[in-house]
């Protein structure tokens, strides 16, 4: 007998994940420039039909099959959703400790965050890769990259780098610019909340604080690198910049009293944005129990205490979710005020 309230959460939390997708496509579309906006957008789409396919075919089977002995690959035994089809009410292999749901719902969840982590990826690419290149790419790492390390988690028994790095790579161009870009589209095609995930499970036995920022800032600089690099781009072909060069000034000095001051409001604005994502990132985290220790309070770790008490005490749930979409939202004003107060551009 299935719990009815473990079932409504997971087809809710599904559908939740699988709008991201979409809502992605959008976000991507209106970062990109207006010739590149539909094909942005165009890919991201794509991967929903892209990963439907990979994930039923073989993706959840090579990610969640077998019987959890070899470490690095799940099996061949469920190819095709072989026997969750035929049994489409049979249990979910992890049930939860309190109840039961249904292995499709299992199916569902899991398939949607294959498409979001997979759509991420795209914005790397946007404008720059052709369209068939993408999609074959997209079904290649679904099949190849995805499944194990969706296995090697679940199936089997930093803002101030990302800046130097960018402001490097603008400033200063040529070899060393292609060099930075190159590591930091490597370190981009990795998805945040995944690795992170991956790491925190390799560290579990000593989950800490410190641990969780080193985590997530080794694979969450590359975004502000990225916006950094393009700003520093803009701003030393200015004026400016010219008439500190004629005057002598050494090329640290331009960099740190010109280009950089003038440079700071797409910074400011996205990191005040990406400490939110980091936020939602650790409460993930600890949601899944591989995030802080529970001797550390954590909103992620209270929006799963709550999921037992869910149909008798929403209100429980609401609480610490309520603030963690309040503090995200805070953090994405703060940003617009922020920029306005030290823009140079800005200032009257």
């Amino acid at each position: 007998m299935f719990d009815t309230g473990s079932t409504g959460f997971m087809i809710v939390c599904a559908m939740l994940v699988l709008l991201m997708t979409p809502g992605l496509a959008f976000f991507y579309g209106g970062l990109s420039r207006r010739k590149n906006v539909v094909s942005t957008m165009i890919m991201s789409f794509a991967v929903l039909g892209i990963v439907g396919i990979t994930w039923t075919v073989c993706g959840w089977s090579f990610a969640y099959g077998g019987d959890g002995s070899i470490p690095f690959f799940g099996g061949f035994d469920q190819i095709g959703l072989q026997g969750l089809v035929i049994d489409i009410t049979s249990e979910a292999p992890e049930a939860l400790s309190h109840g039961a749901y249904p292995a499709m719902a299992d199916v569902v969840f899991q398939l949607a965050f294959c498409m979001i982590t997979t759509a991420i990826i795209t914005g790397a690419v946007a404008g720059r890769v052709k369209f068939g290149a993408v999609c074959a790419f997209v079904a290649v790492w679904t099949v190849v990259v995805y499944p194990p390390l969706a296995h090697m988690v679940w199936g089997g028994e930093g803002s101030l780098v990302g800046g130097t790095i960018g402001a490097l790579a603008g400033y200063f161009g040529g070899w060393f610019d292609a060099l930075l870009s190159r590591v930091t589209d490597v370190f981009f095609a990795i998805p945040l909340l995944l690795a992170a995930i991956v790491f925190m499970q390799m560290f579990k036995g000593s989950r800490s604080i410190f641990m969780v920022v080193i985590v997530l800032s080794m694979f969450g600089w590359t975004s502000i690198a990225r916006i950094t690099r393009g700003s520093v781009l803009s701003a030393k072909n200015e004026e400016f910049v010219t008439a500190a060069r004629a005057t002598g000034a050494s090329r640290a000095r331009i960099l740190m009293s010109h280009i950089i001051p003038n440079s700071m409001a797409p910074i400011i604005v996205y990191a005040t944005v990406a400490l939110g994502t980091f936020i939602v990132s650790e409460a993930s985290l600890s949601f899944m129990g591989i995030g802080l220790p529970t001797s550390v309070v954590s909103w992620g770790a209270d929006i799963s205490a709550a999921q037992t008490s869910l149909r008798t005490n929403p209100m429980v749930l609401f609480y610490p979710a309520s603030a963690l979409a309040m503090t995200v939202l805070s953090f994405i004003m703060m940003g617009d005020a922020v920029r306005e107060a030290l823009d140079p551009k800005a200032r009257k």
